[in-house]
């Protein structure tokens, strides 16, 4: 804050002033307790016959193969994993998304307010109006209750296909944050923007300490040819 740095904040509009945590956090939470109990693979036996491309037996493997579900079949299965791994009320209100009051105060001190769609659906699964009703809708919500206009938008887990291209375009949306990593130079596509990818443990020196050469290594791209990271397509 001290130095006048400003952030955008993409924001899942259908969860805000809810109780309800997003469906991942959900899941992972269910999957994590299943894990601690024992009782993994017998939860995913009953409940996730869908879900064969699980390889991985962690909250993120579970989570990241129930994304290629189906979100009718996501919902079941959520919902029958949370059952099994005895989550209640009051631990699925845990990590709930900020309310209006709170995306209000960022608004007004200067950060951007972005949408990350309705319901956070993995938008090229959807059929076309709903993917179209994902885009709008939420630009829409945001933009009332707000009263500021809404540019931006982020693709969650990073999928899009054409029709999302066009959704936004109609939407009135001026661009989109794909999770590719990369720059953006002169003439990028304004819908498919890449990002540099930073976080706590890729900043962290040898003491635990925030490194700024790491932190220069990763803004600037080179971190990615040094340490050898594959680059997405």
């Amino acid at each position: 804050e001290g130095l006048g740095l400003k952030a955008t904040f993409f924001v899942v509009s259908g969860l805000i002033g809810s109780n309800e945590a997003p469906w991942y956090d959900r899941l992972g939470r269910a999957v994590a307790r299943l894990i601690r109990s024992g009782g993994l693979d017998e939860g995913l036996a009953r409940a996730g016959g869908s879900l064969d491309g699980a390889t991985e037996r962690s909250p993120r493997g579970v989570v990241q193969a129930a994304k290629r579900l189906a979100p009718e079949v996501r919902r079941d299965f959520v919902a029958e994993m949370e059952s099994l791994a005895g989550v209640d009320d009051s631990q699925r209100k845990m990590d709930i998304i900020m309310g209006w009051q709170e995306l209000a105060e960022l608004a007004h001190a200067g950060h951007e307010i972005g949408s990350h769609t309705v319901s956070h659906e993995i938008l090229p699964s959807l059929k076309d109006q709903v993917l179209e009703r994902e885009i709008r809708e939420s630009k829409e919500s945001l933009e009332s209750r707000l009263g500021a206009s809404v540019r931006s938008f982020c693709y969650p887990n990073g999928d899009f296909d054409q029709r999302c291209l066009r959704a936004l375009a109609a939407s009135g949306y001026s661009y989109a944050c794909s999770t590719r990593p990369g720059d953006n130079p002169e003439g990028f596509a304004p819908f498919e923007m890449r990002r540099r990818f930073i976080c706590e443990d890729r900043l962290q020196g040898p003491f635990g300490k925030l490194s700024p050469a790491l932190f220069r290594l990763e803004i600037s791209g080179l971190a990615d040819a040094l340490f050898r990271r594959r680059k997405a397509a």
